[in-house]
């Protein structure tokens, strides 16, 4: 494991002063190496060869070829109701049809990420026969000199004000698409209900609260990522090199959390925060920029940048004990329902995505309580993808047409979505995407194993049957070398449980999994699988393959020496060859065992519970000959941030504790999988 942990008595206070945890490095972690850290490449190369690129990426998506040079106008300010100036850039089909102020349908594109390093997009749509606006929303890129980022608190209004401004244009012919991934997507949820949107186009976004879905932990690495995603746009006109954004304190002050688990150790007693998000969410836009103002510092309306202060702002909202992050929906979505859904959606996710749990959710809650019209031409598509990434070990080059990245990006901007309803097309080119598409079932989605698509008409599926897979072991799993083995029998004898010992300062790494900075997707867990403080319960190999599709829970019979801690559970498919990938990791920090919207209580040490908690939802088939593995620990870093085992708010304290997991017959543990017969 690392380092000493058991002459320590568990219960001792100890202080990361004077025994600090180990320090994880890069290659820990599996980060790649940038060799372009000295300079920004990619954003002067698209721009230079961008209709040559988007020509090879429409080839790709169409399988037919099509060209041309698109027009670009850049930087056109519009003033939102507030008087804030944003800048947009315009994509037109070509020069003839801007300087002849052709009628055209149009795709919008919201984002922080600077528009200048989406011209791809841009250009392949426009090649297509769309004007295309791409906005830097408030306070960033472009639109950082003329105002602040509302952090999503805004981004409902300002939408809503760029809407009414294509509308206003010559060549708006009434027809409106949006399309867009991650924040982009969630600069379309926060119009969700704007009926001058002809259909949307969402992958891998939801307007439900990022922290919420991830049953109490603390989102380390995703915080590090959306940290430095606020705070780029606010600092950098333009995009910038991975030399110059290392170079700003907030960029080193969140890899210290990525690296260093005393960093973000969580210590904190019930019920610290000033005031929740949830709190929030009764609150009125007038209140909630009022509160922003009082307890930050910011005005969200001024005319004026102010990095520092937006700097601050982001990494005490995000870092800091001031605000609690657990609500229903994210600021500036508060007002989300799906029963004014009024459009068509199509909603692209993976299952190693972060956001998969809560984009199903969405998918369900407006199949169920949209408008008829909406509810009928809602689409869903789920394929093996991480957040912008593809990897397992089953998707490889010779298939990367069928679920690899090609798929992927094909998925990503459906071309045939737009044309359908933006576009007049002729009756074969109708009747073709109806087939193919429109007049699917609702939701198409991806099965890891068999790796086929398949078309369903409701989630969870209808025919699923729940079984319970108990964890068994004479009192010995820990780590793989262990005596933990899985059955679909449940024990009926007072079985030894297992225990183990959860040092904060030697924490379990994270080796892929639903994450968004850190390597994601299908990693090997032999590493972890490795350690002692991993309980590790196998089954034999399957005599036939069996199907888990849907949503996925735990039942764990645990106890612990804490009044406080984290419980990790990850499932695996373990291949003939020993190789043992992730399929399924989450977890739960126990004071939120009855529910994140719930007031947290802490634990009697020693005491046991009955802790039940969602993992991600997923699709695969483990193949005969298969195994399927289930571990169980207390870290999961840097994903999620280390528990110190107390709650006495002393900054730096953490003790080591014991953590038992019980599977007898009074105190069943298992994984309760979505078997599909």
């Amino acid at each position: 494991m690392g380092m000493e942990t058991t002459s320590i008595e568990p219960g001792s206070v100890l202080n990361v002063k004077s025994r600090p945890p180990r320090v994880i490095t890069d290659g820990d972690i599996k980060l790649p190496i940038n060799l372009f850290k000295h300079a920004d490449v990619m954003t002067p190369l698209l721009s230079t060869l961008g209709p040559i690129t988007s020509s090879v990426l429409k080839t790709l998506l169409l399988l037919k070829i099509e060209v041309g040079t698109p027009y670009r106008v850049r930087d056109v300010m519009i003033p939102m109701r507030d008087g804030v100036k944003v800048a947009i850039d315009l994509y037109f089909p070509s020069k003839s049809a801007y300087t002849r102020r052709q009628k055209l349908p149009t795709v919008l594109i919201r984002m922080p990420y600077w528009k200048d390093k989406l011209p791809l997009i841009g250009q392949a749509f426009s090649q297509h026969g769309y004007v295309v606006v791409v906005q830097d929303i408030r306070g960033t890129g472009h639109s950082n000199k003329t105002g602040i980022n509302s952090f999503t608190i805004l981004e409902r209004e300002d939408g809503q004000d760029v809407v009414a401004w294509v509308k206003r244009q010559f060549w708006f012919n009434g027809k409106l698409g949006t399309w867009g991934a991650s924040y982009l997507g969630m600069t379309q949820w926060v119009i969700h209900d704007s009926e001058d949107i002809t259909c949307f186009g969402i992958q891998v976004s939801s307007p439900r609260n990022l922290w919420s879905q991830h049953n109490g932990l603390a989102i380390n690495e995703l915080s590090a990522a959306l940290s430095r995603i606020q705070c780029d746009g606010a600092w950098f006109y333009d995009p910038m090199s991975l030399e110059k954004q290392e170079r700003m304190h907030y960029y080193q002050y969140t890899t210290h959390y990525v690296h260093n688990p005393a960093k973000g150790m969580f210590n904190m007693p019930v019920g610290k925060e000033k005031f929740t998000l949830l709190d929030m969410e009764a609150v009125k836009k007038k209140e909630m920029v009022s509160i922003m103002k009082a307890v930050f510092g910011l005005d969200l309306h001024a005319t004026k940048p102010e990095p520092e202060k937006y700097q601050r702002f982001v990494m005490e909202l995000i870092y800091g004990s001031t605000v609690g992050h657990l609500s229903r929906f994210m600021p500036g979505m508060f007002d989300f329902k799906a029963k004014n859904v009024k459009r068509p959606y199509l909603i692209v996710g993976g299952w190693y995505d972060m956001f998969i749990r809560v984009s199903l959710e969405d998918f369900c809650d407006i199949r169920a309580n949209a408008d008829p019209f909406a509810r009928k031409h809602i689409k869903m598509v789920i394929g093996p993808w991480a957040h912008g990434d593809v990897r397992h070990p089953d998707i490889k080059l010779n298939n990367v047409l069928h679920g690899g990245f090609a798929d992927f990006i094909k998925n990503v901007i459906n071309v045939d979505w737009y044309d359908y309803w933006l576009k007049d097309i002729g009756p074969d080119e109708h009747a073709r995407i109806e087939k193919a598409f429109i007049n699917a079932p609702p939701l198409r989605i991806f099965t890891l194993g068999a790796n086929t698509w398949r078309w369903e008409h409701e989630w969870p599926l209808a025919r699923t049957r729940y079984q319970n897979l108990y964890l068994h072991s004479s009192g010995a799993a820990n780590s793989r070398r262990g005596d933990g083995t899985l059955s679909f029998d449940a024990p009926t004898t007072d079985e030894q449980p297992d225990d183990y010992l959860h040092d904060p300062a030697n924490p379990v790494l994270t080796a892929g999994g639903n994450n968004l900075h850190i390597p994601k997707g299908a990693f090997d867990q032999h590493l972890a699988e490795s350690r002692d403080d991993v309980l590790v319960y196998t089954s034999a190999p399957l005599p036939q393959g069996i199907e888990v599709t849907g949503p996925v829970k735990c039942i764990l019979h645990a106890a612990t020496t804490a009044v406080d801690t984290d419980f990790m559970v990850k499932i695996c498919d373990v291949y003939p060859n020993g190789k043992s990938y992730n399929i399924d990791d989450l977890g739960l920090r126990a004071r939120y065992r009855a529910g994140v919207l719930k007031p947290p209580t802490l634990l009697e040490p020693g005491k046991a519970y009955k802790l039940e908690f969602d993992l991600w939802p997923t699709s695969i088939l483990f193949k005969k000959g298969h195994r399927i593995r289930v571990s169980v620990a207390s870290s999961d870093f840097p994903k999620y941030g280390v528990h110190s085992n107390l709650a006495s708010g002393n900054k730096g304290e953490y003790t080591i504790a014991r953590q038992t997991i019980y599977h007898d017959k009074d105190r069943p543990s298992a994984v309760v999988l979505p078997v599909i017969p």
